[in-house]
Parts: C-alpha cells; structure tokens; sequence
C-alpha cells in the first residue's frame, strides 16, 4: 500500500530555503520492487525507514541496505531500483530541493530515534501537500524543514556530518550574494582553502550535487523567481542571472523545470 502527493502547483512555496516537492507513504510487503527507469527530476530525497527493511540500489549498482530507524539522503538521479527486503517496509519519501547544505552523508544509513512527534509531522506534511492553497503547501515546506532540523541535529551529534561544512556554506553564501556571476570551480575551492579535488569532493558530499550543477540550480530557481514576481524581459532575467542569453537560459530552465520560462507561475 502506498500514498503520494506532490506540490500542485510550479510554487510549494519556500520555508527557510527548504521547497517539499513530492511525499509518499509507502507500506510494502517483500513483493515491492521499483525499478526507476522513467525520467526524474533532480531533487534531493530522505528516506525514512519506519518499520521493516529495504535495499537502495545506486546508479552504479551498489545496494545500501535501510533498517527501522533510519534516515539515507540521496540525490534521486542517482538510484535505479529499491525493493523490500523484510515483511511489512513502511517508509517515507520526501523529494525536495535545498539551497545550501543538506548537513547529512549522502548514501550512508543514520541511525536516528524515532519518535511520536516525528510521526505525527510527517502525517501532517503530507496532508499539507495534498491541499491547494499555497500557504498550506508553504507549511509542508515549513514542516519538512522541522523533520530535517531535527535530523540534522541528531547526524551532529553521532558526529557524521559531511566535512568542511563550515567552508561551503561560506562558498553557497557568496553564490547567494552574487548570482549573476560566473564562478569557476577553482575560486569556490580557493574560498574555501581547498584543492579542487578536494572542493568537489567535499561540496558534493555536502549538498549531494557538483559545484557546476548546483551553482545553476541556484541561478535558474533565482530567474523562476524573478519570472514569479511579476513582469520583466527575458533578456533581463539572463543578464541577472548569469546567462549569455535568453536563448541559453530558456534552454536551460526548460531542461531543470520541465517547462519554457513563459509557463513560469502557471503549472
């Protein structure tokens, strides 16, 4: 048995860079078995293992086993199969974005205690997003933001966080305050006085994507925004985010949004 709701509209609307795209609730018996081979989007996902036990299976591959209790974050490009490996796999699945670090490992199993009110905020998340009313999908946003708080704080203190969190926070901030300019890879690792090799590594094991790929997320959910907001030129949302040209960002936006700029607000 399992339950979905996804935002129904293009805006779930942003809780503290945190925007909940799509919850399902899913209890499974050892028949379930998912092989993803259809397109998705790139969202971050949190699974949370209730009950039972399911194997998660990498694009390479590899299987990463989830027990009761259990958190594992991972970007959904990246999985290809998951199936239940135990009687009665009850989880949840939450597809999100977030502009900054995750502050989890990506494809690692957390231990974390569940509780009632946890329970109890997941069930009202996803009956937030099956509304309409856009300040009812903000609060799914707004709760999934406290599930990951919470998270967050329980990965800290097992001391797993990803390392050098700290510098790329500094490195997502300065991308914040200038989006319209073209970073290369090598002046977010000099920012935060790593190599490159390095830099990608860490950055990716912060935010689960490339500096590239996320430096673009960045400036094409900015020119959403902009689009949003009201009337301006495509001509200037390019200028203000980066791009050489409508032409490119449109291309672009069609690419990460599944839709032409000019639909922008109307999905």
């Amino acid at each position: 048995m399992w339950n979905r709701c996804s935002s129904a509209g293009d805006d779930p609307r942003l809780a503290g860079g945190v925007t909940l795209k799509t919850v399902w609730q899913v209890r499974a018996d050892k028949s379930y078995d998912v092989a993803r081979r259809w397109q998705v989007g790139r969202h971050l996902v949190a699974l949370r293992t209730i009950r039972g036990k399911g194997v998660v299976y990498g694009e390479c591959g590899e299987p990463v086993e989830v027990e009761a209790g259990s958190l594992l974050v991972f970007e959904d490009v990246r999985v290809n199969r998951y199936r239940c490996v135990a009687p009665d796999w009850h989880f949840w699945w939450f597809e999100f974005t977030v502009e900054g670090p995750v502050g989890f490992p990506f494809w690692i199993p957390v231990k974390i205690p569940l509780s009632r009110m946890e329970s109890l905020m997941c069930l009202d998340v996803f009956s937030a997003l099956r509304r309409t009313a856009p300040v009812q999908r903000g609060m799914a946003s707004a709760g999934l933001l406290w599930l990951l708080q919470r998270w967050r704080s329980s990965v800290a203190e097992s001391g797993m966080r990803p390392p050098h969190e700290v510098d790329i926070t500094r490195v997502i901030d300065a991308m914040h305050e200038r989006v319209d300019r073209l970073w290369s890879v090598g002046e977010m690792a000099r920012m935060a006085g790593l190599g490159e090799r390095r830099f990608r590594h860490v950055f990716a094991a912060a935010t689960g994507q490339s500096p590239k790929r996320f430096h673009e997320g960045l400036r094409l959910e900015f020119g959403r925004q902009l689009l949003m907001a009201g009337r301006i030129k495509l001509d200037d949302v390019a200028d203000r985010t980066g791009f050489s040209s409508a032409f490119h960002f449109s291309r672009a936006y069609k690419k990460r949004f599944g839709h032409p700029p000019s639909l922008a607000g109307r999905r």
